[in-house]
């Protein structure tokens, strides 16, 4: 997920993409204009041209992380016809996701409110959907979908937290054993 830095023209995307990257490079130092100026060696005229202010741009990059690595993982997985495909496609692509991008956002949200309620929404999407997954398999009363849906999103964001350096092969090695060990392998 690398913006195309020297790019002639900087779309609003390539914009979101630097301020990913940026996030996840290091959360409170490179998110300000200028350094996302300089990282992309583009004028402040470039960013102004798509964003009004900071709070526009950090909003807009909220709602860009919810769009990328929430309703796309959640549209790719409703592809599959079963409860039990789709789960195992969205468990496969959320283990790809980047865990320091997942920290830096909640990082924003313990400051700003306005990304906080963001956060909230995404927490709030994954667990719906995640419930439903789990209530559509048959496997589970509507009160327990939403207990084992609460406890493994839990499990990964607690996983991210303690353990950010991950690679996806360590954190998937990880998802499995916590399918096996909660007996759902």
């Amino acid at each position: 997920m690398n913006a195309p830095v020297g790019k002639t023209r900087f779309s609003r995307e390539d914009w979101l993409m630097l301020g990913l990257q940026s996030l996840r490079q290091s959360p409170q130092a490179r998110l300000t204009i200028d350094a996302l100026c300089e990282e992309a060696k583009k004028t402040k005229g470039s960013f102004y041209f798509h964003f009004t202010n900071m709070e526009a741009f950090v909003t807009a990059l909220a709602e860009h992380w919810f769009e990328t690595f929430t309703l796309e993982l959640i549209r790719q997985s409703e592809k599959r016809p079963t409860p039990k495909q789709r789960l195992d496609l969205l468990n496969a692509l959320a283990v790809q996701l980047d865990p320091q991008i997942e920290q830096g956002m909640r990082r924003l949200a313990a400051r700003e409110a306005s990304i906080r309620t963001i956060c909230q929404k995404v927490d709030g999407t994954r667990l719906s959907y995640l419930t439903k997954l789990y209530s559509e398999s048959g496997k589970y009363s509507a009160e327990d979908a939403k207990a084992i849906a609460t406890i493994e999103y839990a499990a990964m964001v607690g996983y991210q937290q303690i353990n950010p350096d991950a690679k996806p092969r360590e954190t998937a090695e990880m998802y499995q054993a916590f399918l096996r060990l909660t007996g759902r392998r």
